[in-house]
């Protein structure tokens, strides 16, 4: 029989930390540096090889041995290369197609242990606050819970020092049945106990109730549940420190559910509160994130935010740690409101992206100097590149597309009263003009073209971002008997997504919702609910035409949900480019100094399983606007939608 102990170590390996290899081919060696995180029985990081670093898409060890997936690129898809290893002492011996080869561990700093110590304190705090019976009706400030502990982490000179800076923390609790793991105690002795008498409640939750406006239809909630039993649940920390956590207690008559965060005012926070908004977000994006699957690297974002987040000597400092984090969800719902005001002071002059370059696309009749047409060469001295790229670098943004056209949107924006522009004009002249910022986001539609109607080529025409419910009735009669329709979705639309109900005759199914609903902690135990959403038809279909629908990055969330209505109601043809890639329902958490942040919480597809989300939606038409077009003022989509139109079926 094996001792308990020896089970306990096997079944503990650290995997953790960075490992220093060199691969023989031959001839040719190769160093390979491996950056692991371990959580659990789950492994994250990179491997480098030749100057250049890949992403692990999973890792997962099993006692001393264990098993890496990593994503390279090979005739231009990504292929996963599959590395087996086993822990030899201090030695991880590893295979990787064929060629084994010996890595040791890299010495930690002690900076590096600091950040490893203070990243895990952090998931243990939103494990607990999410799921501890306590803390959802009980008068507890685990908030100054955690903040107190992060100067004794700190301070930890050792493991047992760490142990004892983390039972600081459980103390506030006041729950004997969660503490601090010691000794050679095997997980199963804590999570399998003998059943207790009588029923108990447990914490559901599905998604995260927004703190600021509510939600229509977001489908989240936070409740009790009754269970026959409900086992403790461990928590395993840096250093293999665990902590065993009470998950349900006796059903009581008390239902109340607190879920209200603390703001601290508006202004920059102190370290600890800073720290705690790097807490409170990483853990609400690591359980209600509706896209949890696509964070391939946000295990290894806590621990690397950490630095920035301390670091912050200004308002404007923490705006954009807030901001570098929430890009690493690559969600263009991740809108965070206090950063688009650093920006928000704008020209009254629209930019896009045309043909690669940021090009002015319209003006205002007060600006003097500029032209639709103009490509903007720099902004007060910077090149325009540069500036592009180092928004899009920090914006959040689900694809290329919406990474270019927010940049887009703000290149001109800053916080003074005035921006300095330098332009190519049409004859390849150029001209520096210095515009007063005297707008702020969003800025206004400039449409000529009626809201609804029939344009002159005979077809009907619908402009959803100006289009009220109200008008609805009014838009489909005017258009009825038209032979074609144009839907152009190159905006937010107000009227949602009833127009398709106009288009069909039948119940259709539209779109796919993927909800992760949360028994307790343990992801084992959570479940999916999936639910399609159909186009509910208003009796005979009242148009029976061909659609053309106009779609632009500017097309997101609602106006993409509405694309998959309309390409279930009829034969709707998507013309122009793809769609910001930004579908589901939208819901927020607030942090320190009231910086709400936005995300997505709900995973929206196509009725089939497509994914919208980080694709977006695609023309079956591709065409985009051309510098000469914006010159000349033509609506190139909108011409190629009456081509279309007037083409034969």
């Amino acid at each position: 029989m094996i001792a308990p102990f020896l089970l306990l170590a096997v079944a503990l390996a650290d995997f953790s930390g960075e490992w220093r290899g060199t691969v023989a081919d031959g001839s040719q060696t190769a160093e390979m540096v491996f950056d692991l995180h371990q959580s659990g029985d789950r492994i994250a990081g990179t491997m480098s090889a030749t100057g250049r670093t890949f992403e692990i898409s999973s890792g997962a060890a099993h006692g001393p041995d264990v098993e890496l997936s990593v994503g390279t690129p090979a005739n231009g898809r990504l292929t996963q290369l599959k590395i087996t290893g086993k822990l030899e002492g201090e030695s991880l011996r590893l295979n990787m197609q064929g060629a084994s080869f010996s890595a040791t561990r890299a010495v930690r700093s002690t900076e590096a242990i600091r950040e490893e110590r203070l990243a895990g304190l952090m998931r243990a705090w939103g494990t607990i606050k999410f799921f501890h019976p306590y803390l959802a009706y009980r008068p507890i400030d685990w908030d100054a819970a955690l903040m107190a502990a992060i100067p004794k982490v700190e301070a930890a000179k050792s493991a047992e020092e760490y142990s004892a800076a983390v039972a600081s923390m459980l103390q506030e609790l006041k729950d004997p049945e969660t503490h601090v793991l010691r000794g050679a105690v095997l997980d199963a002795d804590v999570t399998n106990p003998a059943a207790p008498a009588g029923k108990r409640r447990r914490l559901v939750r599905s998604g995260y109730y927004p703190q600021i406006g509510g939600t229509q239809s977001g489908g989240y909630y936070a409740d009790w549940e009754i269970v026959d039993a409900a086992s403790a649940f461990v928590i395993r920390l840096p250093e293999k420190v665990r902590i065993v956590m009470r998950t349900g207690e006796p059903v009581t008559g008390d239902t109340a559910l607190a879920s209200a965060e603390a703001t601290y005012g508006s202004s920059l926070p102190p370290r600890e509160q800073r720290l705690l908004a790097l807490a409170r977000y990483w853990n609400t994006i690591r359980y209600f994130y509706g896209y949890l699957e696509s964070l391939q690297s946000w295990d290894t974002a806590l621990g690397e935010a950490i630095p920035d987040f301390e670091s912050a000597k200004t308002w404007h400092d923490y705006v954009f740690a807030v901001t570098r984090l929430a890009a690493k969800t690559h969600d263009s719902h991740s809108i965070i409101f206090a950063f688009w005001r650093e920006f928000a002071h704008l020209p009254d002059v629209m930019v896009g992206a045309i043909e690669g370059q940021s090009v002015v696309k319209s003006v205002g009749a007060a600006v003097k100097g500029l032209a639709p047409g103009d490509v903007v060469v720099a902004v007060n001295g910077e090149d325009i590149k540069q500036r592009r790229q180092a928004f899009i670098e920090v914006d959040p943004h689900s694809t290329p597309q919406a990474g270019l056209y927010q940049a887009n949107q703000f290149l001109l924006g800053g916080p003074e009263p005035e921006v300095q522009v330098k332009v190519r004009k049409a004859d390849g002249s150029e001209a520096v003009v210095t515009l007063l910022r005297s707008g702020s986001f969003p800025m206004p539609i400039d449409s000529q073209l009626p809201v609804y109607g029939i344009l002159p080529s005979g077809f009907g025409y619908m402009d959803m971002g100006r289009l009220e419910t109200r008008d609805l009735d009014s838009a489909v009669d005017r258009v009825v008997n038209a032979p074609g329709l144009i839907v152009d979705m190159r905006g937010y639309p107000r009227s949602n997504f009833q127009l398709a109900s106009y288009l069909t005759d039948r119940l259709t199914p539209a779109a796919a919702i993927h909800q992760r609903i949360w028994h307790g902690p343990d992801p084992a135990l959570s479940i999916f609910h999936d639910e399609v959403q159909s186009v509910i038809p208003r009796g005979r279909a009242k148009y029976k035409g061909r659609v053309a629908v106009l779609i632009h990055a500017r097309s997101m969330s609602a106006a993409e949900h509405l694309c998959l209505h309309l390409e279930a109601a009829t034969d709707a043809t998507f013309i122009g480019s793809p769609t910001r890639g930004a579908e589901g329902e939208v819901t927020n958490t607030v942090l320190p100094g009231g910086i709400q942040v936005n995300f997505s919480g709900t995973d929206i597809r196509h009725a089939d399983g497509r994914p919208v989300q980080r694709v977006g939606i695609l023309p079956d038409i591709w065409i985009e606007p051309t510098i000469a077009g914006i010159r000349e003022g033509r609506d190139e989509v909108l011409d190629r939608a009456v081509e279309f139109l007037r083409s034969p079926k």
